[in-house]
């Protein structure tokens, strides 16, 4: 009856009045968890993942959070009892590629600015191995060396100065004189040290044969050719105060043998200089080493000046380390301080920009309007997660006190902004009056004296 319906405009339920709206917060929150594992999971084994994937990581939550906010809203009506659905759909696609801009965003500044200053600071801190050239000394033990008094400062200068290079040069030396008295095959020095002092500390005899020694040298550089770092040239270094005897066709024999197995050999001449036609002297010019003529007091420092291992080229090891995938330097991941802040900062946008859409899609006039906080405090969560409490697999790492996954870590983190606490819209809609009705004499009669046809309202 018409009075009845009348009755149930002014003491029915009041649909979207009431707390908090328990059922989005769960809807949401569990679908953005689900989606945010998955994103995480998928990209976990991909190293420096690109601007759009970075983006996309935000975005496949954020779209499942407002279709499942709007599928809830609108079976229940709760949140917007008298909103057109039109602007809901506008305001959720704005959400949806507002968290991609950001995401992408601040992943291209990243690349194009601190993570070329986090990748110069992780080389500084982790440079590149050295690559040594193979160095194989010719040390002449004739007993011409001992009578002038030069074998001892010989042996003297060669043992700092194998001492003084770093372990993983490799080095081989050939003692000789008439013969081969010693020889130590080309290895790192931290295994060839002791064995190369050893081997320079036996007596001086005999005459000198370059030839001999030469054939050694050479068969040495063939036993060590697999362990040789590509592309580099092997040094032969001769040490000797004898003129050389060498018949030309085998000096060029050498000379051409020096060239085809990329070898420079250098003479050391102790004593007085050595004329350039002397045939070791041609040696020397024709593979690219070096002719030198000291006393026995500057063999030290000519021994200083030995270099067999090359400065990077910092530049190209810049541009290897990013293209090459092997160091993360992710945004997300990476711990360095400056990554820290620019990740920090696209957290908070997510946050900002999901809280500000939820508001303007789930609010009428009267509703508590508290989403855009509750979503930026959540991002600060999910930064102290992934910053602060666990650093990431970056180059530069931290200490982390949750020892986890770096994905499930994610996963996680990224769940939070998938927290809804929009209120319930509190404003009541305006009862339609029933129709008017003149009252009997029974319904105006009453306790109190009649009552007032605005009471019918």
């Amino acid at each position: 009856s018409s009075e009845s319906r009348g009755t149930q405009a002014i003491t029915g339920g009041i649909r979207g009045g009431g707390g908090w709206h328990h059922i989005m917060t769960l809807v949401c929150f569990v679908t953005v968890a689900a989606l945010s594992f998955l994103m995480a999971w998928l990209t976990k084994d991909i190293v420096n993942r690109p601007f759009w994937m970075i983006g996309a990581i935000f975005t496949v939550p954020t779209l499942g959070m407002f279709a499942a906010a709007m599928m809830v809203e609108q079976k229940t009506s709760a949140m917007t009892p008298n909103t057109s659905r039109k602007s809901q759909y506008l305001v959720a696609l704005i959400a949806v590629l507002g968290t991609f801009a950001v995401g992408c965003l601040c992943d291209i500044i990243y690349q194009r600015t601190t993570m070329d200053q986090i990748i110069k600071n992780w080389a500084e801190a982790y440079p590149p191995e050295k690559v040594y050239s193979d160095i194989v000394l010719m040390v002449d033990k004739s007993t011409s060396l001992e009578d002038n008094g030069m074998d001892t400062a010989n042996r003297k200068a060669i043992k700092e100065w194998v001492n003084d290079m770093d372990d993983k040069a490799r080095v081989g030396i050939v003692v000789f004189s008439g013969h081969v008295h010693k020889e130590v095959p080309i290895n790192a020095l931290s295994e060839n040290r002791k064995l190369i002092g050893n081997a320079v500390d036996v007596n001086t005899e005999g005459y000198t044969n370059f030839d001999i020694s030469l054939y050694h040298a050479f068969r040495l550089i063939d036993d060590a050719e697999s362990g040789r770092a590509p592309g580099r040239t092997t040094q032969i270094i001769a040490i000797t105060d004898a003129e050389a005897d060498l018949y030309p066709k085998v000096m060029e024999a050498y000379a051409q043998l020096a060239r085809d197995k990329n070898v420079a050999f250098s003479i050391v001449h102790l004593a007085h200089d050595v004329p350039a036609d002397n045939p070791l002297m041609k040696l020397a010019a024709a593979t690219g080493g070096t002719g030198t003529s000291v006393g026995v007091s500057e063999l030290s420092r000519y021994f200083e000046g030995i270099q067999n291992a090359e400065e990077p080229d910092w530049n190209t090891y810049y541009a290897k380390l990013r293209r090459s995938g092997e160091v993360d330097f992710d945004l997300i991941r990476v711990s360095d301080p400056a990554a820290n802040l620019l990740c920090g900062i696209m957290l908070g946008l997510e946050g900002l920009t999901i809280g500000l859409c939820l508001m303007l899609m789930l609010s009428v006039r009267g509703q508590k309007r508290i989403q855009p906080l509750i979503s930026v405090v959540m991002a600060a969560i999910a930064f102290v997660l992934l910053k602060v409490v666990g650093p990431g697999i970056g180059p530069v790492e931290g200490n982390p006190r949750l020892e986890m996954q770096q994905w499930l870590l994610e996963g996680i983190s990224f769940s939070l902004l998938g927290i809804v606490f929009m209120n319930r819209n509190n404003r009541s809609p305006v009862p339609t009056p029933r129709a008017w009705k003149t009252p009997s004499v029974a319904e105006s009669s009453n306790d109190f004296g009649g009552g007032s046809n605005d009471d019918l309202w």
